[in-house]
This record gives C-alpha cells, sequence and structure tokens, in this order.
C-alpha cells in the first residue's frame, strides 16, 4: 500500500503519521505532503516531523513534496491536487491542526478533503492523538468495523477494505432506522412501527450478508452485525458500537441510499467524522 500523509506540524497531524506507520499492514511507500501558503520553511520541518516514524519503517522509500496555497480553500485545493498526482492508494490526515497562519488540517479542511478525493481519507481524530510518552506502536491485528447499507458506495468501501485490508479483524455492520410509534398512535399505529421496523431490519440483514461477501474468499469468520438506531441517531449508533468493540478503525462509503439507515450520506459521515473517537476510514463512490 502507498500513501500520502498531509502534514503541518500539530499533533494530529503527527500522531496520524505515527498511526499510518504503525497499524497500516503492507505499507510499502509514503509521501509526506506539507502546504504551505507565507512560509515554506514552517512547510519543510512540519514535512520532516512527519517523516520521521514513517522513515523508521520504510526506510528510503519516504520522500516530501512541498506546495504552496492561498487561503483555506487553497490549501484544500492543494493537498487534493497532490493525490490526484500521486500513484497512492490512500490520504492520510489528521481532522484538525493548528489555527495560527501555517495551519494546514483544520476541520474546514479536513471535511473538504473528505468530501472531494479521488482517494480514499483516513482521517484520525483529536482524541487519537499521541501523549507524551505514549506509543502508538501495533498491539495485535488491526480491528476493522465496515458499515454497509446496500448501496454501490459502501460495497466499494467493503471491498476496498478487503483487498488493501485483508488481514483485519472485521465486523461488518448495518443500522436499521426507525421511529418509535407514540401512544396516541394507538393499536394501528404501533402494527404500523412493527411492521416498518420488521422491513428496516430485513433490509440491514441484507445489507450487512451483502457486504460481507467482499470478505468472503479470505475472511469467511468476519462477525455480522444489525444496529437499530431510533429517531435517526445513526452516526450516534455506528460510533458507540466501534467504540465499544475496540475498533481501530472505522470504513464508510461517501455516499449511500435513503432507504435503509442511510450509513454512508454526507451527513451521516460528517457527523461520524466529528464524533469518531477511532480514526475514519472514507471512501468515495468509485473503485479505488
Amino acid at each position: 500500500m502507498r500513501v500520502l500523509v498531509a502534514s503541518d506540524g500539530s499533533e494530529t497531524a503527527l500522531a496520524a503519521a505515527e498511526w499510518a506507520a504503525s497499524r497500516l499492514p503492507g505499507l510499502e511507500e509514503a509521501v509526506v505532503l506539507s502546504v504551505w501558503r507565507v512560509r515554506p520553511e514552517a512547510a519543510r520541518a512540519a514535512a520532516e516531523a512527519a517523516r520521521t516514524p514513517l522513515e523508521e519503517r520504510l526506510p528510503g522509500r519516504v520522500r516530501i513534496e512541498l506546495r504552496q496555497a492561498e487561503g483555506i480553500p487553497g490549501v484544500a485545493g492543494a493537498i487534493l491536487e497532490a493525490a490526484r498526482a500521486q500513484p497512492v492508494d490512500l490520504l492520510v490526515m489528521g481532522s484538525r491542526g493548528l489555527s495560527g497562519l501555517e495551519g494546514l488540517l483544520l476541520g474546514n479542511v479536513s471535511h473538504a478533503v473528505v468530501q472531494r478525493s479521488p482517494l480514499p481519507v483516513l482521517v484520525l481524530p483529536a482524541t487519537a492523538e499521541r501523549r507524551s510518552g505514549e506509543s502508538l506502536e501495533a498491539s495485535g491485528p488491526l480491528r476493522l468495523v465496515v458499515a454497509g447499507d446496500g448501496s454501490p458506495t459502501a460495497l466499494l468501501a467493503a471491498r476496498w477494505a478487503a483487498k488493501h485490508l485483508p488481514e483485519a479483524v472485521t465486523a461488518v455492520v448495518s443500522v436499521a432506522r426507525f421511529t418509535l410509534p407514540t401512544v396516541a398512535s394507538g393499536l394501528a399505529g404501533y402494527q404500523a412501527w412493527e411492521e416498518a421496523r420488521d422491513r428496516a431490519l430485513r433490509r440491514a440483514r441484507e445489507a450487512v450478508e451483502e457486504a460481507a461477501r467482499a470478505f468472503a474468499p479470505r475472511r469467511p469468520a468476519c462477525e455480522l452485525h444489525v444496529l437499530e438506531a431510533h429517531e435517526g441517531s445513526v452516526a450516534g449508533t455506528l460510533v458507540e458500537f466501534a467504540a465499544a468493540w475496540g475498533a481501530d478503525l472505522l470504513v464508510l462509503g461517501r455516499r449511500g441510499t435513503s432507504e435503509l439507515a442511510s450509513l454512508v450520506l454526507g451527513s451521516v459521515t460528517y457527523a461520524v467524522l466529528q464524533r469518531s473517537p477511532v480514526p475514519v476510514l472514507v471512501v468515495p463512490g468509485r473503485e479505488a
């Protein structure tokens, strides 16, 4: 696997580089990108800092690229331009970074990159920053949660994970969403709710089984989970499951369907990125 790591020298960016170096199996090559607007020397220092953990794992196979950008929109555009120009499989970045002049990975920048990237993007949350003296070294196999809703994009995300992370311990999940009945609904309302719940659960089971087939050739024993969400709490349900299951990485597609839980619609993906305590990998709606 070849990765592009965006760095601005912040703790989140450095933690993202360390996470990629320690947790991504099959890592073969890395490009460290830093974008500068006023001070190219600061960009160079940020890139060198992120290069260190990658160089330890990939001696001689890590290179630095610097690009100039103007303003916050220009930073996201520079990252995307670099991603399109590189023969890489994955873009890695922090969810937020420095807020000063050289700040690269502000929340709105990472969000813009995820929305527009032609490559899968792995976003490390600020809560995963390495504390002083703490190591992000791997402790056992990567634990992977893959969300499926039956959409083509969710299937692409599952296939990407199966191809690039074949040794991970995997749980494939789907969320069935429905609204709880009110007392005023009466018996007829309750029966209608029960039927809607059954339909949602049936679709969720079908979706999780379909996504799991991407892993069948190599990993027939991956776990399958159907979750229930009430009153539209899809992102919260997914994030809570990933944390409770001990996931190292949560995989989503960038778009989805509206008939099921819409796991991978933009609003849900954004909510997951905002709330997840574990890194999130967002796969765009095309073969990568």
